[in-house]
């Protein structure tokens, strides 16, 4: 099993690295997302400290602006690396030359889960790191406590590949689950249930909560003091949940693809 696997997986990276509509849909979120960073400051009103900075950046949570073409990018690469073949019969030739639905199924999955989670967090990063090298770090957070927060987001991501995974199964067509990407990254702005069904609400919470005091002295002296340090609880809490799901989510779509006519 895990010889044809690898082999399936392979191939579905060989046709990665040539794939121009995969290339195009990530270019253009990444575009959007230099853009976002690039932007920053020319009508700035601070939600939480008076300066430019890559920290003001997070803490005023462009996460929840940048999440939402992230759901596009991974709606347009599961559905295409999972369910594509499907279009062209790829899968019924390997199911008559003697592969396993198991080994056509996870064949897929890695490579898509791969490619997804490292093209967003890419795209999640490029924003503030443009911020940074504009305007600076600044001192609303910690460098050391983000990166150490953008590590455990990438088991949020991981939640919603894999949710997309299943849908993409249940649809078999890429632009049904493409659709199903753009649908959601409308409605999460307005219907707080879909943030929080796919792991959107999880990685808004990893990344920018932090405690606040206020403190005030004579002739108006005003001061902020920030806490950025995350409880490991509240950390572990949102990682096991997430891998929970995550792995409920690839059973349920291999228990689907196990027992469907592919029609």
């Amino acid at each position: 099993m895990i010889k044809n696997t690898a082999v399936i997986a392979a191939a579905q990276i060989r046709q990665l690295l040539f794939s121009k509509y995969k290339y195009l849909v990530w270019v253009s979120v990444f575009l959007i997302a230099c853009m976002s960073g690039l932007t920053y400051g020319n009508e700035f009103t601070s939600v939480v400290r008076e300066e430019l900075s890559g920290s003001e950046y997070i803490a005023e949570g462009y996460i929840s602006f940048v999440a939402g073409f992230v759901l596009i990018f991974i709606s347009f690469s599961v559905g295409d690396i999972c369910t594509g073949d499907i279009q062209d019969k790829t899968m019924y030739y390997e199911l008559t030359t003697g592969k396993t639905r198991s080994e056509i199924y996870w064949g897929r999955v890695i490579p898509a889960v791969v490619f997804s989670l490292l093209g967003s967090m890419i795209l999640i990063l490029v924003s503030p790191v443009i911020v940074s090298m504009k305007h600076g770090w600044g001192t609303c957070f910690e460098l050391s406590d983000i990166l150490f927060r953008y590590t455990v987001m990438s088991a949020a991501i991981i939640r919603i590949i894999c949710t997309m995974i299943f849908i993409a199964f249940i649809l078999k067509k890429p632009m049904f689950t493409a659709l199903v990407g753009v649908g959601e990254y409308l409605t999460t702005n307005y219907i707080h249930s879909d943030s929080d069904l796919l792991g959107v609400t999880s990685m808004h919470k990893i990344l920018t909560s932090y405690e606040r005091w206020d403190v005030y002295g004579l002739d108006e002296d005003w001061h902020m003091i920030l806490d950025s340090n995350v409880t490991m609880s509240d950390l572990m809490f949102t990682v096991i949940i997430s891998l929970t799901v995550a792995a409920f989510m690839l059973y349920l779509g291999h228990l689907y693809f196990r027992n469907d006519d592919l029609n």
